[in-house]
């Protein structure tokens, strides 16, 4: 198998997802809009969640070494992560923290102007 660039790779998957957020929107404007919050709170626990578990499962992976291209770049942009059994809880609550407090900006931000 051809080595993949991550930085390719990376791109590749913005695109998709910004492809699929904009097919949603799309299909949502249409609809009728009744006057529908987020909970901050809830929103930035959700990411939280979801972010930490994807951290956690990298560095699970990583450290069986199935997964060392995601967990090399997991290295590189935080601070806390590593392969080892503390460096993998630390780089999840890391990234659990981050993705509170950008889930809960964005649910905020979403209340206010829409």
């Amino acid at each position: 198998m051809a080595d993949i660039d991550p930085l390719r790779l990376g791109y590749a998957t913005a695109i998709i997802l910004g492809v699929i957020l904009a097919a949603l929107a799309l299909l949502c404007k249409g609809a009728k809009h009744t006057e529908q919050k987020l909970n901050p709170k809830a929103f930035g626990f959700a990411s939280s969640i979801v972010s930490g578990g994807a951290m956690l499962a990298i560095g699970l992976l990583g450290a069986l070494g199935l997964y060392e291209g995601g967990t090399r770049m997991m290295e590189q942009w935080h601070v806390f992560f590593s392969t080892s059994a503390l460096g993998i809880i630390a780089g999840a609550i890391e990234t659990a923290v981050v993705f509170f407090l950008l889930g809960y900006a964005f649910a905020a931000a979403y209340n206010k102007f829409a």
